[in-house]
């Protein structure tokens, strides 16, 4: 009896273990939705992004190249301050050598006095060129060129009365009294101003900075590759940072040596216009080169493989392609023929064989 219960109580686990069995798994036949474009090789042109900091193409410091107490008239030689081409940037006490310069006029005036007189018995043909010299002298005004000598006897005459040695010793001192005051080279602002009216100035001091505020030029580094298709006078348009003022830029000159660490050469590009200033960082896309037979798509969209999905009746399928070159933001493809689907952008999830629905 005992063995009867024991095999029904088998015979009934077995029974209720075989009608268990494990629910369908649900198969999932939801078909994606994506957006696709029409493959159309042709040649696209290819740029790339450059960005630099502006700087003053014209560009000077400034130095003492004599001794002297600075003005109070040079209050103006500051940061930031602008001048006009000619205008007085800072001037020194100069009042010692002008009086040098005067005494040397007054001897120099003396001595032709009594030339001029010998001039008339030795040369009276050239008496009254010498005559109407003498009479014009100021000691006041800035030294005339010494009239034109007509022989050599005449040269050597007046060589030997220390003419000539008077007068450039005058010049050498009226070019010495005019580094006393610096003026501005050309339309500019100080950058840097090193001293302050009441300073005194020693010979050789650095004084400071003056820069063109309306010249200016962007450096930039570019692949030596790409090199090859830039030139001088290649116009490109530049941006601020924020992209929201534009300028024309032109390539004023191209730096051929390659650095050995970035192999890239450096270019330069000359801009004026409102608004630029010193230490801007500008950015352009820089036109060089154009690729024939090729596609532009999304760069997300180039697999590891250099494989890209198409589709073919709703289906995705791997291709490998040609990679050319990657821009910012894609990549330039050769091995697709006219007329394929690919999606605009990546699928996500997406693989081989997965049935996808066109939007």
């Amino acid at each position: 009896m005992a063995v009867a219960v024991i095999a029904l109580g088998i015979f009934v686990k077995n029974t209720l273990s075989a009608e268990k069995k494990d629910p369908p798994r649900k198969v999932n036949n939801r078909e994606i939705l994506v957006s696709v474009i029409e493959v159309e090789n042709s040649s696209i042109p290819v740029s790339v992004p450059i960005t630099g900091r502006l700087s003053a193409r014209n560009r000077i410091e400034l130095y003492a190249e004599v001794s002297g107490m600075l003005l109070t008239s040079s209050d103006k030689f500051r940061e930031g301050n602008r001048f006009k081409k000619g205008d007085l940037l800072l001037a020194m006490d100069d009042t010692e050598s002008m009086s040098n310069l005067i005494a040397q006029k007054s001897s120099f005036l003396s001595t032709l006095t009594a030339v001029v007189a010998d001039i008339k018995f030795d040369f009276p043909e050239e008496y009254q060129k010498y005559e109407d010299y003498l009479l014009s002298f100021k000691v006041e005004d800035p030294l005339k060129e010494l009239p034109a000598v007509s022989s050599d006897k005449e040269r050597l005459f007046l060589t030997s009365r220390n003419i000539y040695s008077s007068y450039y010793n005058i010049q050498s001192a009226e070019t010495r009294l005019s580094k006393f005051s610096i003026r501005a080279p050309f339309d500019g602002m100080i950058t840097q101003a090193q001293i302050k009216p009441g300073t005194l100035v020693r010979a050789g001091q650095k004084l400071g900075e003056y820069i063109s505020t309306s010249n200016y030029e962007l450096e930039v580094a570019l692949n030596a590759k790409d090199g090859q298709f830039v030139q001088v006078g290649h116009q490109l348009d530049l941006s601020s940072y924020e992209g929201t003022t534009h300028w024309t830029g032109k390539v004023i000159r191209i730096n051929d040596r390659i650095d050995p660490t970035t192999q890239t050469i450096t270019i330069f590009i000359g801009l004026e216009g409102e608004g630029l200033k010193e230490g801007l960082f500008l950015s352009a896309d820089l036109m060089v080169n154009e690729i024939e037979d090729a596609f532009e798509v999304d760069r997300r969209q180039l697999k590891k493989d250099n494989s890209i999905f198409i589709i073919q009746d709703g289906i995705l399928h791997s291709q490998n392609v040609e990679l050319l070159r990657f821009t910012k933001k894609t990549a330039i493809i050769r091995g697709l023929e006219n007329g394929t689907l690919i999606p605009t952008e990546a699928v996500v999830g997406g693989y081989d064989g997965m049935a996808v629905s066109i939007q």
